[in-house]
Formats: structure tokens, C-alpha cells, sequence
């Protein structure tokens, strides 16, 4: 049958919005989404004097050209080498220079493992300036946010901060001991960083709970399967940090990616009113399982104290489901309240950013599986 003039204006608009966000989803979003900033540092001091920091560079969140090579060992030495000596170390106020050390040997080992996904590691160890009582890091390479995670011998618990870009550490106070923090102080804290990992920086997770979103407007069937998404994740984020469960992020990342194809894809072919069907909700909650393993990913990087691990873990989940309802209120408030029930809302809106992510997420499994 022939299109009519009306029809194909609107196959025109809709093939042009989903290239346009297409387009911008590729230039925002990175390849990967579950490692917390470019680099892990670990400062400790020791009572003789001596510290030591250790470093995890996850190189895919370094500009392109800051990246460390891959299967090349010799390049891998002056590769670290290089970062050790940018690496920006001061203590009160006057900067040290620290011994490199790499933390795998021989070097080569780290060179080979960089090919499967694992990220290198190095240390930095020195004696602390006589009389010195105060410690800051800064590093110029990174362009996020990065964990610093500093100790006195002794402490129960690091004291984390979080370090914008290149911006110096606040400064931490040696030889004396770290006062623990107060649960509610955790609780806020790990609260935080679950709901920042949905906002703003998982955009892979905000796209699968668009998809959610744009199948259907009816209450019921948008709380169903958020409901079985959040006691998937759970149940997987809960298990894999017990150690119940683990699985290699080179499965888990693609998978994830995959599932956002999937639930986009189904947005196109099944109609609205079939948002709250049983098999539409038993899908989301199996890829809900898969996102928990994402999750336990990233506790896993940002770790969780011992003396308050359950605490930690619970405000972490309480952040991340307050994240996609935020999502959730976003796109109702910018989307669904103004043109949920006009007669074109499904053609000119559901299918075209469905299309989109879909096309975002085969996008990101693709490279994801090409690491």
C-alpha cells in the first residue's frame, strides 16, 4: 500500500529524530559505565614514617591518548613510569618526590592482562618529611571525579573523598587516628554514590529505565516493572558482594548492554497497552539481575566498611532506586505530562527514542564485547 503524504513526513521525522539522538547518545556516552572515575588511590602511613600509595588506573576513562598500552611492555614501563612522575604529592605544603613501584612483576604480566580488560597497578612509596602533618594528592591526567582513600596505620577505616578532575586532595592528617564515621554519616555518604552512579553517570542504567518508561504511561504497568527490576538488582548486588555470586565484567557489561537493545526493541514491536503484561515484567526482572551485577561492580571498586558494611550496602541501593525514579520524574515531567495521551505519542515519541536507544545499546555491546 502506498504511503500517503502525511505518513511519509512523519517516517522522515521520526527516522531524523532517532539519527539525532542516536548521534548525541554516541558522542556522550562512553563504552563502559561502571567503574567509578579513571583512578583508585590508596594512601597509607606507617608508624616508622614510611607511606605508601597504591594506584588502579582504569584506563578507559583517561582521554584517548592518556591511555596505557595494551600488550606492549616496554611501553607499559614508561607508561607508569610517566604517571608516577606527574603523580603530585605534598606534605604540608611541599612536594616529594616518591619511588615508583609496579605492583605486578614481571611488568610484562600487567602488559598481557590489560588485553583481557584487567586494569595495570602501581605504587608509590616514600618517608614522610620530618615533622610533616598533613598529606594531599592531585594527579593532572584525569578528567572525572577519582576515590583517595587515606589511612593511619592502625585506622579501622580509610577516609575516602572524592577528587574532581585534576583538583587537589583536602588534606589529611597523619599519625593520628581517624575517627570513625557514624552510621547515618555512611548511610548519606553510600546513599550518594548510588544515586550518582544512576545520575549522572550510568547512562547505560537511565537508558534501560527510559525504556521502561516509554512503553507505557499507565501507573500500574510502569510500577511493575520497576518493582521487579529494583528486587532483581537487589537480590544480584546483595549476592555478588557476599561473594554468592561473580561473574567477569567482560560478561556482565556486554549483557547489560544487550538488555537495553532488547527492552527497546520490544518498545517497537508490542503495543503500549501491553506495558504491564507478565512476560514483559519477567523480562525486566531477569535483565534486573544482570544491572545488580553492574552494581556490585562498582562497590566492589569503591569498596564498603567493614564495621558498617550492611548499612553502606542498603543506602547504596536506597541512592540507586532514587535515581531511576528521578529518571522516571524526568522524563514524565519533560515528556509524558505534556504528550502522553495525544493519539501520536507512540509513532512520533515511544518509537523514535526507542529506535535510538536500541541502536545506543548494540552500539555498546558491540564494543563492549571488543573491550
Amino acid at each position: 500500500m502506498t504511503l500517503t503524504h502525511a505518513n511519509r513526513l512523519l517516517a522522515a521525522r521520526t527516522a531524523m529524530l532517532a539519527a539525532t539522538l542516536f548521534a548525541i547518545l554516541l558522542f556522550v556516552s562512553p563504552a563502559r559505565s561502571h567503574e567509578f572515575g579513571s583512578l583508585k588511590v590508596a594512601a597509607t602511613f606507617n608508624a616508622d614514617s614510611t607511606y605508601v600509595v597504591d594506584i588502579t588506573i582504569f584506563g578507559e576513562h583517561l582521554p584517548a591518548a592518556l591511555r596505557p598500552p595494551v600488550g606492549d611492555a616496554p611501553r607499559l614501563t614508561k607508561y607508569l613510569t610517566d604517571f608516577a612522575d606527574a603523580a603530585q604529592i605534598d606534605f604540608d605544603g611541599t612536594m616529594v618526590k616518591p619511588e615508583f613501584v609496579p605492583l605486578a612483576e614481571p611488568i610484562a604480566a600487567q602488559a598481557s592482562a590489560l588485553v583481557g580488560g584487567y586494569p595495570p597497578t602501581l605504587r608509590l612509596r616514600g618517608q614522610v618529611p620530618l615533622g610533616a602533618s598533613t598529606f594531599r594528592w592531585s594527579h593532572p591526567w584525569p578528567v572525572d571525579d577519582h576515590l583517595l582513600n587515606t589511612r593511619n596505620a592502625g585506622d579501622d577505616e580509610p577516609l575516602g573523598q572524592w577528587i574532581s578532575s585534576s583538583a587537589t586532595s583536602e588534606p589529611f592528617t597523619l599519625y593520628r587516628r581517624t575517627p570513625a564515621r557514624t552510621t547515618v554519616e555512611v548511610m548519606a555518604k553510600y546513599a550518594e554514590l548510588g544515586f550518582t552512579h544512576i545520575v549522572p553517570k550510568g547512562l547505560d542504567h537511565i537508558l534501560f529505565v527510559l525504556s521502561l518508561f516509554l512503553l507505557s504511561l499507565n501507573p500500574r504497568a510502569i510500577l511493575a516493572q520497576v518493582t521487579a527490576f529494583t528486587i532483581a538488582h537487589s537480590v544480584t548486588l546483595a549476592l555478588s558482594i557476599y561473594g554468592v555470586i561473580q561473574l567477569p565484567s567482560s560478561i556482565v557489561e556486554p549483557l547489560i548492554a544487550l538488555s537495553i537493545t532488547f527492552v527497546a526493541i520490544e518498545n517497537i514491536v508490542i503495543k503500549s497497552t501491553d506495558g504491564a503484561r507478565p512476560t514483559r515484567t519477567l523480562v525486566v526482572f531477569i535483565f534486573g539481575l544482570l544491572h545488580g551485577l553492574g552494581f556490585a561492580g562498582v562497590l566492589t571498586e569503591i569498596g564498603l566498611p567493614r564495621s558498617q558494611f550492611l548499612p553502606a550496602l542498603i543506602s547504596f541501593n536506597i541512592g540507586v532506586e532514587l535515581g531511576q525514579l528521578a529518571v522516571i520524574a524526568a522524563a514524565y515531567l519533560a515528556v509524558g505530562a505534556w504528550f502522553g495521551r495525544k493519539e501520536w505519542y507512540r509513532s512520533r515519541i515511544t518509537i523514535p527514542a526507542s529506535l535510538a536507544i536500541a541502536c545506543t545499546g548494540l552500539y555498546w555491546t558491540v564494543t563492549r564485547v571488543m573491550g
